[in-house]
């Protein structure tokens, strides 16, 4: 059964909102997250996406990601640096083994929702993050 793959634009979109919602909602977690969601973005926009600095620039999010979760408090981090060790993984099975285009880019988008979710949590959860003033009647 082939299932019709989530187009480009759903994946940047939904990627473009995390980083929008943990800028206005977030903590300072949720902005270096929201820091590496933004490097991945520009990285596919401007179509320098080549298969080693894929790797590199996933490891270094990785890095950046588990750095955050060592430090926080909070449990969505571990979620968000975990998200980027299965896409690191996934770059290095690419590489290590015959993984069909489809199947990578499938994991990949999974990965990128798994990180959605877990951002757009912790900016909306986030005990940091100022109140908002009420509305004057």
């Amino acid at each position: 059964m082939y299932i019709e793959p989530i187009p480009r634009w759903i994946v940047l979109g939904s990627l473009t909102a995390a980083m929008l919602v943990a800028n206005l909602r977030g903590g300072l977690d949720a902005r270096i997250v929201a820091a590496v969601v933004t490097g991945y973005v520009v990285i596919d926009f401007a179509d320098i996406y080549e298969p080693l600095g894929g790797l590199a620039a996933t490891a270094t999010g990785f890095a950046i990601c588990l750095a955050v979760a060592l430090r926080s408090r909070r449990y969505w981090t571990i979620w968000a640096a975990a998200s980027q060790l299965l896409t690191v993984t996934t770059d290095v099975l690419r590489f290590a083994a015959p993984l069909g285009d489809w199947a990578y880019y499938s994991a990949q988008v999974t990965w990128a929702f798994v990180l959605v979710c877990a951002l757009v949590f912790g900016s909306l959860t986030d005990p940091e993050t100022p109140p908002r003033a009420p509305a004057s009647p």
